[in-house]
């Protein structure tokens, strides 16, 4: 007779495994504990043996199927105290709930502890085939549970069991703590980055993974990308994540959060059987265990600092959840007068777009008059938070780009790069010259390219449209690919010609211009981040403006250099705040709202709030005054050389002067070191279009400080006029 067979509750279908049918059958209960069980042949063996008591002559009771529950990998130390459903084993759970139901009239197990090592669930589970009248079978035999023998004999057998499965776990137990304390894994998958070493126990760093931790914790750490930022990194790199089809957050957190990295783990041991975790921990029974023998794949320094930057926005998650904009002073804003950080309020339907100051708050929490520096009314008003991102913003590019420690400080980063850089000159001009080969190639190839599809447009397999388009794309790839030959030609040529002046200040002026140009608050808010502390508001009732004040971590406002020597510098330190003064909030969000440049608004702090106060004003009537005044002052200068014999310069011929001009009277450079700075951007001679040399400069200097004295007296300029503009 066929066995019906189910390995898990998932293949039980009630509309084929009815009541009916389960009366009609006999029951055989198989369970092995281990995985290493599973593979082996006791299962097999424990339904064999089953299934040859049912057929033979030892069983007398008709019956039409044998029905095998296969309890694969569970455990039998899995009674629940305080549950309807003591057992956690699906399959054995649901047999007893079939006996309850009285559909089950047969059950072969071929021991007493395939059902349990516990003497509790034993004995409950003992009670329920008596009860319900289950004719209950051990390997060869039926077990008479009524009889006091017997089931003072199961009892014992029981208790044995569960004496004998505790001496196992315990050995187990003690064994795995020893080997933990010498340096072994504990067992389980290893942290990604690590893999098997060659040794029983041992661990070695897997060279690729180990790569995508580096560059994880470097982005995070030192380039101070976002978290999505890296999962964007990590996917358009093609990186395999650790365990599922992709790379998500909590994976990245975990392994920026995780001191595996850095040598170290904890391992947190339970000591008792069939307890939790959290249970053991109240016990009492647990044992921490730690091993600093671990590879290192990231040093201390960069780990401390990721973790900073981590558990700074970890207690920024609530207030970053419930934020629906951005905003860029959100964290770094303080009411001056009570020392609160200024709260968003915006309600664009109802004109609110503010920072204001949650005095009241504090003053409900503290009671005390003492605690509490007064604020509120005839303190502190709210300020508008287009006005004050747009002149906090402005005003940090300026104290920015004029401090002399950030260019200092920018220039130690730099320099010595470049340095590093000149230092194998040979090996740098070997690889732009592979690099022009692999061009030269590719040129090669799409020239090729370009012949057969004018062959297949010749030969009509291809329409005009898609001809040209191809031959235009192909052209693109051609001169994008000749530039770059031509740049890494003129960078050879410079490496062999011996150049090494290196003009940082150029660079640090597009840095300058690329922070600048930059729109979003998160980037605004990285450059913001690095150097601002805090800013501080506050406002004045009599005068009605608000004062701003930046406080910097580094002392760079109005900082000096001074000169000490010959190309020697000493740069000392200056302000750590920065005063904006004469704010007027809302005249100056109105101008915002009619769309006119708030760059024009912030040039001048000092007086752009007397500007905008002038342009309306109340009449004593309490009507407004329409009429509107612009005052434009500027001096005009004439140069004509056509009343003297000396020629008109053309635009080139008079940038170029006025450039080595200024590089020889102004920041008092050498010739030789003019003549690099105009290589390098670009500049050549006028009429033979060479290199400009260091006599050529010399002479173009010359030559042009004798045409500017000659031409002197022939300059017109008209100064102190006045253009006013008046609109009624």
């Amino acid at each position: 007779m066929d066995s019906i067979v189910i390995r898990n509750i998932s293949e039980i279908n009630p509309n084929v495994l009815t009541d009916k049918m389960l009366m009609e059958s006999v029951i055989v209960y198989c369970r092995v504990s281990t995985k290493h069980q599973i593979e082996g042949n006791s299962l097999n063996i424990q339904q064999k043996n089953g299934e040859n008591f049912y057929n033979s002559d030892l069983f007398n009771y008709p019956f039409k199927h044998i029905i095998v529950f296969r309890e694969e990998g569970k455990s039998g130390d899995d009674f629940k105290v305080g549950d309807t459903d003591f057992v956690e084993r699906e399959l054995l759970s649901y047999i007893l709930t079939k006996i309850e139901e009285k559909c089950i009239k047969y059950l072969w197990v071929e021991n007493s502890d395939r059902l349990s090592r516990c003497s509790t669930s034993s004995d409950l589970i003992k009670k329920r085939i008596v009860e319900y009248d289950v004719k209950f079978y051990i390997l060869n035999q039926i077990c008479d549970l009524e009889s006091l023998e017997t089931n003072l004999m199961l009892t014992i057998l029981s208790v044995f069991d569960q004496y004998e499965n505790h001496k196992r776990f315990r050995k187990s137990l003690f064994g795995k703590i020893e080997s933990v304390k010498r340096g072994k894994w504990y067992g389980g998958k290893r942290p990604y980055g690590l893999m098997k070493g060659d040794t029983v126990g041992s661990h070695k760093i897997n060279k690729t993974e180990s790569k995508v931790i580096r560059q994880i914790f470097d982005l995070f750490g030192n380039k101070e990308y976002t978290i999505k930022n890296i999962l964007v990194w990590l996917d358009n790199n093609n990186v395999k994540p650790p365990i599922s089809n992709s790379w998500n957050n909590t994976t990245v957190r975990n392994i920026l959060g995780s001191e595996v990295y850095i040598g170290r783990i904890t391992y947190e041991i339970k000591l008792l059987k069939n307890k939790t975790k959290d249970e053991c921990r109240e016990l009492g029974k647990t044992e921490l265990i730690t091993q600093t023998n671990l590879p290192k794949i990231i040093n201390k320094n960069l780990f401390n600092k990721v973790q900073i930057r981590l558990s700074q926005l970890e207690s920024r998650v609530k207030v970053n959840s419930k934020m629906k904009y951005d905003y860029l002073l959100w964290d770094l804003l303080y009411c001056d007068c009570c020392g609160n950080r200024m709260k968003i309020k915006r309600n664009l339907k109802k004109g609110i777009n503010i920072y204001w100051c949650d005095y009241k708050s504090k003053n409900w929490k503290y009671s005390n008059d003492s605690i509490v520096t007064k604020c509120g009314k005839d303190k502190m008003r709210s300020i508008n938070i287009s006005v004050t991102e747009t002149i906090v913003w402005n005003e940090f590019l300026n104290v920015f780009k004029n401090s002399h420690i950030i260019k200092e400080q920018y220039k130690n980063e730099v320099l010595p790069l470049k340095i590093k850089q000149r230092e194998q000159p040979q090996n740098s001009i070997n690889e732009m010259k592979k690099d022009i080969d692999v061009l030269v190639d590719k040129i090669d190839t799409l020239n090729n390219r370009r012949n057969d599809c004018y062959r297949k447009y010749s030969l009509d397999e291809i329409n005009e449209n898609l001809y040209n388009t191809i031959i235009r794309d192909i052209d693109s790839k051609i001169k994008e690919c000749n530039t770059k030959i031509e740049y890494l030609k003129s960078e050879i040529t410079k490496i062999q010609s011996g150049i090494n002046w290196y003009d940082w200040v150029s660079d640090f002026e597009k840095l300058y211009s690329e922070m600048k140009s930059v729109k979003t608050i998160d980037e605004k808010r990285k450059y913001l981040k690095k150097y601002v502390e805090k800013v501080t508001v506050s406002y004045c009732f009599i005068t009605k403006v608000h004062t701003l004040k930046l406080l910097f971590k580094v002392k760079i406002v109005d900082d000096k250099r001074r000169r000490l020597g010959k190309y020697q510098f000493k740069v000392t330190n200056g302000k750590n705040d920065k005063v904006i003064s004469n704010i007027n909030s809302n005249s100056l969000s109105k101008r915002i709202k009619q769309n006119l440049s708030t760059q024009t608004i912030i040039q001048n702090h000092s007086t752009v709030t007397d500007y905008f106060c002038n342009i309306v004003e109340k009449s004593e009537n309490g009507f407004q005054n329409k009429d509107k005044e612009i005052i434009i002052s500027f001096t005009l200068s004439i140069k004509k050389g056509d009343l003297i014999n000396v020629n008109n310069y053309n635009n080139y011929q008079q940038k170029l002067y006025d450039l080595i001009k200024k590089y020889k009277e102004v920041d008092k450079i050498s010739y030789n070191r003019i003549r690099d700075i105009l290589f390098e951007k670009g500049y050549r001679s006028v009429r033979t279009n060479k290199v400009l040399k260091s006599n050529y400069i010399w002479s173009i200097y010359k030559k042009g400080m004798i045409r500017e004295k000659r031409m002197k007296i022939f300059n017109s300029k008209y100064s102190h006029i006045k253009l006013n503009i008046k609109h009624l």
